[in-house]
């Protein structure tokens, strides 16, 4: 007996992984998922996701949320993440944000995607809210992955007495698994790479399982937990020598048909406008860079032009090609024209900036070459 058929369910995974050699190193780590299928094809799925892991004094935390054919994720604790932002009001860290199956078409269509291929992935994202780990684990069940054992034995789990059986994986069954269920995936996904059954196998020989305990409620017939292990040496011939570890994971399962909370958060920062926005901050942020090297070289040339026109700027935006080549290139990356006016003793060329927090760069006969919070009027930056 499982829960197959439960429209909602709560489940609590724990995970703890050893790796012995070549060095030490141990990580925890849990996850809990709520998930409410609808009643229907046509009915809304929902899920919420908390994760949270640490290793070697490092610790990352996250949840994610599904509603409203919408993914919701919230980065809450990762190692050096928040380093990476100019200030603390610039970090991911702790900030929802948002990806819609709406923003989801919208940038496949942009990207010249086929009709057909958007409709698939969009019935792929639908599918997220609908996750049904135990319906899994029947259908492993069915492909002969689990390999039923004994006689059961009667366990209490969480206040409830249970039947325990211990069953055992067969692998070659699991790989082929693994290798329908990925082409499943990538007959749905378009631009998927399938999997290669060889390397499945391959990597499955290095794997030792240890029966996986397997608890059903002794009077309602749910699925209580599942529990196991898994040795991994460095290669299928027991040739230990390169590395070895364990992985052990134990899963429980509780309020089965009961209600679930998944809320929409609040002040979502959609995703692709984020990244619309950063790409733009970068390209303008380039384009700054290259403004303030162009009117560099705009100084440069005015001296050298200023000696051969034996001590004078005259025509110097107008005149000297080098300069207006320059100008040119600064008009490119600025978006706009810039200010360049000269005289016999004196010049002065300006532009306004993309990001920067001064509103323009300037460089004058003088030598100043910075920036200023307007284009000047005269000769003189500042």
């Amino acid at each position: 007996a499982t829960i197959i058929g439960a429209r909602t369910f709560h489940q609590e995974t724990s995970i703890k992984a050893n790796l012995e050699s070549p060095a030490a190193i141990t990580a925890e780590g849990s996850v809990a998922i709520d998930v409410e299928r609808g009643a229907t094809a046509s009915d809304p799925n929902r899920s919420a996701i908390v994760i949270n892991g640490k290793s070697g004094g490092f610790s990352v935390g996250a949840e994610l949320r599904f509603l409203d054919d919408t993914l919701y994720g919230n980065i809450k604790e990762f190692p050096f993440l928040s380093l990476i932002a100019s200030s603390a009001t610039d970090s991911p860290i702790g900030k929802w944000y948002s990806v819609s199956l709406a923003d989801l078409e919208k940038y496949a269509t942009e990207q010249g995607v086929p009709a057909e291929s958007v409709a698939q992935v969009k019935a792929q994202f639908s599918k997220l809210g609908a996750t049904d780990q135990t319906g899994q684990f029947d259908a492993l069940i069915q492909a002969g992955v689990i390999v039923p054992g004994g006689r059961p034995s009667i366990v209490n789990v969480n206040g409830a007495w249970s039947r325990q059986y211990a069953v055992t994986i067969n692998k070659d069954k699991l790989a082929e698994f693994i290798v329908n269920k990925q082409k499943e995936f990538t007959a749905n996904i378009p631009m998927a790479d399938a999997v290669d059954s060889q390397s499945v196998t391959d990597s499955l020989k290095s794997a030792t399982f240890n029966p996986v305990l397997i608890t059903i409620g002794l009077f309602d017939h749910t699925l209580k937990q599942i529990a196991g292990e898994i040795k991994i040496s460095s290669d299928g011939s027991g040739n230990l020598t390169a590395g070895r570890g364990a992985l052990s994971f134990v899963m429980t399962y509780s309020n089965i048909n009961g209600p679930i909370t998944v809320t929409k958060p609040d002040n979502a920062i959609s995703l692709m406008q984020y990244l619309e926005q950063s790409m733009q901050t970068a390209k303008g942020k380039s384009g700054d860079a290259n403004i303030n090297a162009e009117l560099s070289s705009v100084r440069s040339m005015a001296e050298l032009y200023y000696d051969i026109k034996k001590n004078s700027y005259t025509g110097l935006c107008t005149k000297d090609s080098s300069t207006v080549t320059a100008l040119k290139n600064v008009e490119k990356y600025a978006g706009q024209k810039p200010t360049c006016r000269s005289s016999s003793k004196a010049y002065l060329a300006a532009s306004k900036l993309v990001t920067d927090s001064f509103s323009a760069w300037c460089v004058d006969s003088t030598g100043f070459s910075g920036g200023v919070d307007k284009i000047p009027t005269g000769f003189v930056c500042k």
